[in-house]
């Protein structure tokens, strides 16, 4: 069970977080070089148009009034409008938000059935021993080779690895599209289709990461002295994985996961941009690349907001899992 004092020190420390954010993403993005005036409207604007959205967008007032009224906006869940598309920001969010949470859903599903088994995997054929030596030699290079792809794909950037998976798959093998993308509502099965290659771009690099971790963990819960005292008494090392290895093992990996699924429902510019998914990342790149300093502010703290309250469910998370932190 959670103590109160827990919650409200986390809850606390979480909306601490999300103020300091708030303030940096103002000061930056009001100390950078440009004007988002001349920007939208041009350099031979009408000067009473120019006031007027001066005025607007409340340039014409001080820095910190400037910052006070933007912060009570957020309050009200109001983000103001965009320079670019005159929309609600907050509506253009939530109109890019499904997008990204069906990414987030695919890659996070991908990582689990492929992170985990191959993780399990990896290890027994690590602790292989009862069988025949020729299938023990096979089990140990699959293992070896498996290896070397998980340091490859850690290695490999995010854009690098989604231009490949478009050569082989979209352009040498055409078995999947580049681009395109399909919302679910409109054709389904076209849907899951668009969604398979970026989603793999994504989970890949976290699929190795989790093989690693997992790999890593169990390889310290094996050399444990209760993990030695369950073989003494006659387990095998699958009895021993099974009842005694697996859980503690899974303690770290779940932070790795809670992060992984954390970013990806943060938005992938890089991986959004390349597959043409109009997404929260898609949408901080058009932003970015307009000028538009409304939508810009709105969509980083939206990420910040994600990042944060979902590092909170975390924390609480591992105090339910882990009975070492509710010690501490």
């Amino acid at each position: 069970m959670i103590s109160l004092r827990s919650l409200w020190s986390r809850l606390l420390s979480a909306l601490l977080t999300l103020f300091v954010v708030s303030l940096i993403i103002f000061v930056i993005f009001q100390i950078i070089p440009g004007d988002a005036v001349l920007s939208r409207l041009g350099l031979d604007a009408d000067p009473a148009l120019e006031a007027l959205l001066r005025e607007e967008l409340h340039l014409n007032v001080p820095p910190w009034q400037r910052y006070l009224l933007w912060l009570s906006g957020l309050f009200q869940g109001d983000l103001g409008n965009s320079l670019r598309f005159s929309r609600p920001v907050s509506a253009m969010i939530k109109d890019s938000l499904p997008n990204t949470v069906a990414l987030a859903t695919f890659s996070f599903v991908e990582v689990l059935a492929l992170g985990l088994p191959l993780g399990l995997w990896l290890y027994t054929a690590e602790q292989e021993s009862g069988r025949a030596s020729f299938l023990r030699f096979w089990r140990r290079l699959a293992g070896t080779l498996l290896t070397v792809m998980v340091q490859l794909l850690l290695a490999i950037p995010v854009f690098a690895l989604a231009i490949i998976l478009m050569l082989v798959f979209g352009i040498w093998l055409q078995l999947l599209p580049i681009s395109g993308y399909v919302a679910y509502n409109v054709n389904f099965p076209l849907f899951l289709r668009s969604l398979i290659l970026p989603s793999l771009a994504i989970s890949l690099p976290s699929v190795a990461m989790v093989v690693r971790y997992l790999l890593t963990s169990l390889r310290e819960q094996g050399n444990q002295t209760y993990a030695r005292t369950a073989r003494s008494k006659g387990l095998s090392e699958e009895q021993t994985l099974k009842r005694h290895l697996l859980r503690n093992a899974l303690i770290p990996v779940l932070t790795i996961l809670g992060v992984i699924l954390i970013n990806t429902l943060g938005g992938s510019i890089v991986v959004e941009a390349a597959f043409g998914i109009p997404g929260i990342g898609q949408l901080l790149n058009t932003a970015i690349r307009g000028r538009d300093l409304p939508l810009v502010q709105g969509v980083s703290f939206y990420i910040a907001l994600v990042v944060t309250m979902g590092y909170l469910l975390l924390d609480l998370l591992y105090l339910v899992v882990d009975p070492r932190m509710k010690r501490e």
